[in-house]
């Protein structure tokens, strides 16, 4: 017998619980042991078990007990972990792999291969305490057993059977075929049994199943739907050519379920793809967070992890995807760079705008594996930047067999009203209400297990809930957490009072308020704290709010679990810091509204403490406008303008110019509020204040999207607090951006002068102040403003700056697109049309530009064209201007 190690009795009380038990038998063991000498046949046995202990061990299962050439295994007692069926079929393969290496030893021993069946069941057990006084053991009783020892029985040497329960917890994460149904002796229903193909795949992901109180929950309602999306599917891996969908709905009408649905009947059909899902959050934690979140989950880690296990876990994801090594290099600097690794430099200032083309050629190479599907949830919250991917990501992987399927509320229609347009081959999927038959048969299906059957309680449910199946599931949660519904017996459900007496809360929100209400005081703040870190949260997150780990918050969870408002997302843990997720939004909302403001101040100010003190350990670049509003909303000003001016620089360097904007606007938000915090406050490393930071901020977006009237009023504001200061700090950058509005906004050759005096003011006070990126792009805007008037002369009179600048400096990416197209012109123009083809080609393979700044690349091909007219391949220049035409902005 084995007993849980470090344990004594008392420490582990009996109790009901869910485990996974499985057992191992070696093959023919029996009739061998016939002809063995014992000291032999000990040996043999000692050897393989204590290497099987070993692998059971290292997943977390305990061995219960060795019955000759049998062990019987548990895995989620004496101790659960959240995901035990998956630990115990992954630790069976474990054990298929150790026997055959130790097929030598045993080979020696009695001259044949050993091999060992296992069988595998998952259900509820009573786990405790067995025997007489003195001579008690540690085991679980239950018809489980029962089940995973005739699986046992019934599988082929060196293969694992399992039943249907633990096959619903681990499906999509191993290959599994049906293997019909079985009897099992002293049971009257049959037992449907599944094979174990194989390991878990790379790309696996979770196919959970939803429940009420035990009681599994079907997707009602949906059938039309489910067979257009999986009709799409098909066509997409059939015809290997990339499809979209966007399914759109208000809360609890089943978008993730629809998502849910597919990939079970994915599964259920052997076709499971390679799947990334990733989340928009309401806060917007970075302009990309839902494709860090599914390149990370494509690389089989996410966003805890320590910087070394990402680094190396995305160099193998790219290194399978992309066969040349140079790709592949800049490929993975690019996206640890985008999901906020390491140093601004990791990955190269140059390659910053190209993350869309290195996302491209991950998908486009992984597609070649297997088929891709990637889920985006929650799009109503998604950044322009993200929408601006998606379309990207659309047109990029048109012929490959890779699925967009967008998650989204109708509001996103009004920001986006012609969205799907762009999209190739876009499929526009409405989820509306149930209709009344339908939400009837919904609720008799939850209902199922009441017995007598209540049919008043049925329709009663149905007519309250408006078609919205969220909404009804939190009815009969409501109904049962208030006792009007008896479900301490999983199978049969009663109701002890009247039905015609129940009063039902007339909204959803009522209803989670009355759910909230009825929760312990621990598991309420918990769930508090919870909703101020976001949809998503850890134990860590909830420590740093002041939950202090032990009995106390472990209970709090469980009851949270118990009531299904929050659960553990067991494929996001790391050791000793679990993960886990609202049910809903509207659960979050519910319990954050609830907190009174100074808890809430006191909330996210820990929180943001505890997210500044992990950045230099974990991706947390990507964080920093996060950050900014936690401490804004904990009272932090000077902290909460320092995290989103890094936010709004961070999106700059994306490219992200609406979420840098925005986080201008609220570092400014901020600063009007404490008006003398910004002269107070200095940006790192710089002499520039943050008032001045941020006014120089905006004029420098605005300039870049367009809008240059906006831009010039930002140029005045910091010019107005510069004199009311008499301060010069910053007057070199803004008189650059003036610079580079009058280029933009010029008519005539005075307006040129102004242009060029402007640049050459900007140039020599910042090489006065040690600024060489100002200084450079001041001497760019000077060669452009000469080449603008045909003098080139002076144009090359500053390109042996520019190139002294580029040496010791690091240029921005738009900086050095821009420089191209301007040396690329001048060569253009002294002859050199060798030399010009070059600078262009490196240009636009480089920079990618036509992501970002499709007029700019436009003119970049243009270019080109002209060269290759020149050269007298016209058919090249052709192509050329085709290409540069669909890039032209439509009148």
């Amino acid at each position: 017998m084995s007993h849980p190690s470090h344990v004594n009795q008392p420490s582990i009380p009996d109790d009901n619980r869910i485990v996974s038990v499985l057992f191992a038998d070696v093959c023919g063991f029996t009739g061998l042991a016939e002809h063995l000498e014992p000291e032999v046949v000990s040996e043999l046995l000692n050897g393989c078990y204590q290497g099987l202990a070993a692998e059971v061990h290292r997943f977390g299962g305990f061995v219960d007990k060795y019955i000759g050439d049998c062990m019987m295994v548990l895995f989620g007692a004496p101790s659960g972990h959240g995901n035990d069926a998956e630990r115990a079929v992954e630790a069976s393969l474990a054990l298929q792999d150790f026997m055959v290496q130790y097929s030598d030893q045993s080979l020696a021993l009695i001259g044949q291969p050993l091999k060992i069946r296992i069988g595998i069941a998952t259900g509820k057990v009573f786990a405790g305490w067995i025997g007489h006084e003195g001579a008690q053991s540690y085991t679980v009783i239950g018809d489980v057993v029962n089940i995973a020892q005739r699986l046992e029985g019934e599988a082929e040497p060196g293969s694992v059977l399992i039943e249907e329960a633990t096959y619903r917890h681990v499906r999509g994460l191993f290959p599994c075929t049906a293997r019909g149904e079985l009897s099992v002796r002293g049971r009257g229903q049959l037992v449907k049994a599944f094979t174990v193909e194989g390991g878990r795949s790379r790309f696996a992901v979770r196919i959970g199943s939803r429940h009420l109180y035990g009681a599994e929950v079907a997707f009602v309602g949906r059938d039309d739907e489910i067979e257009r999306l999986r009709t799409i599917w098909r066509s997409c891996r059939r015809e290997s050519r990339g499809y979209a969908v966007s399914v759109f709905a208000s809360e609890g009408q089943g978008k993730s379920r629809l998502v849910h649905e597919l990939l079970k009947g994915l599964s259920e059909d052997g076709a499971v793809p390679a799947v990334g899902i990733g989340a928009c959050s309401h806060h917007g934690r970075a302009p990309l967070e839902a494709f860090e979140e599914i390149i990370l989950g494509l690389a089989g880690c996410h966003r805890r992890e320590s910087a070394d296990v990402i680094v190396q876990e995305m160099g193998r994801l790219v290194d399978l995807a992309i066969s040349s090594p140079e790709r592949a290099k800049e490929v993975t600097q690019e996206l640890i760079w985008l999901v906020g690794l390491g140093a601004e430099s990791v990955g190269g200032a140059s390659k910053r705008e190209s993350a869309f083309g290195a996302i491209g050629d991950l998908l486009v190479g992984l597609s070649k594996h297997q088929p891709i599907l990637l889920v985006l949830e929650d799009l109503h919250w998604a950044a322009p930047q993200t929408r601006s991917l998606i379309r990207f990501l659309s047109q990029r992987l048109r012929d490959a067999p890779v699925l967009i399927f967008c998650c989204a509320r109708p509001v996103f229609l009004d920001c986006e009203p012609d969205w799907g347009h762009d999209l190739v081959r876009h499929a526009h999927l409405d989820l509306n209400p149930l209709d009344p038959a339908s939400i009837h048969r919904f609720v008799e299906h939850l209902l199922r297990y009441l017995d007598p059957p209540a049919s008043e309680l049925v329709t009663l449910i149905a007519d309250q809930s408006d078609g919205n199946p969220f909404y009804a599931e939190e009815l009969i949660r409501d109904l049962i957490d208030r006792g009007t519904i008896d479900v301490s017996d999983a199978t049969r459900w009663t109701v002890p009072g009247a039905v015609s007496n129940l009063e039902v809360p007339a909204s959803v929100e009522g209803v989670l308020q009355a759910r909230l209400d009825r929760l312990s005081a621990r598991a309420r703040e918990v769930l508090q704290q919870g909703a101020v870190v976001g949809r998503r949260f850890t134990r860590s997150a909830l420590k740093a709010l002041g939950s202090v780990e032990g009995p106390g918050l472990n209970e709090a969870l469980s009851e949270l679990e118990r009531k299904e408002l929050v659960f553990r997302r067991s494929d996001h843990n790391r050791p000793g810091d679990e993960s886990f997720i609202f049910k809903q939004n509207l659960v979050r909302d519910v319990a954050y509204e609830n907190l009174l403001k100074r808890q809430r101040t006191s909330y996210h100010r820990a929180l943001a403490q505890w997210m500044e003190g992990r950045r230099r350990h974990e991706t947390t670049r990507s964080d920093e406008a996060l950050i900014g509003h936690h401490f804004e909303l904990g009272g932090c000003p000077e902290q909460s303008v320092q995290a989103y001016l890094r936010g709004a620089r961070y999106g700059e360097q994306l490219f992200a110019l609406a979420e840098s904007q925005r986080a201008y606007a609220c570092a400014r938000r901020v600063l009007d509020s404490a008006p003398d915090l910004g002269w107070d406050l200095r940006l790192p490393g710089t002499d520039i204040y943050a008032a001045l930071a941020v006014e120089m901020g905006e004029a420098r977006v605005r300039l870049d999207t367009g809008e240059l009237v906006l831009a010039e009023a930002a140029c005045d504001r910091a010019d107005a607090l510069m004199r009311k200061r008499a301060s010069v700090f910053g007057s070199g950058r803004n008189l650059l951006i003036r610079g580079e509005l009058a280029m933009r906004t010029r008519t005539s050759s005075d307006d040129a002068g102004s242009v060029a005096d402007l640049a050459i003011c900007a140039r020599d006070t910042a090489l006065a102040a040690g600024d060489q990126s100002t200084e450079l792009s001041a001497r760019i805007l000077l060669l452009e403003e000469s080449m603008s008037r045909g003098d080139l002369d002076r144009g090359l009179a500053e390109l042996p700056a520019i190139d002294r600048l580029l040496h010791e400096t690091v240029a921005a990416p738009r900086q050095g697109a821009r420089l191209s197209e301007l040396r690329a012109h001048l060569l253009h123009k002294t002859g050199d049309y060798g030399a010009a083809e070059q600078v262009l080609r490196e240009a636009l393979e480089d920079w990618e530009e036509g992501l970002r700044e499709p007029e700019r690349r436009r003119r970049l091909l243009t270019q080109l064209a002209e060269i290759m007219d020149h050269r007298g391949e016209r058919g090249d220049a052709t192509l050329l201007r085709q290409e540069a035409e669909r890039l032209r902005a439509p009148t």
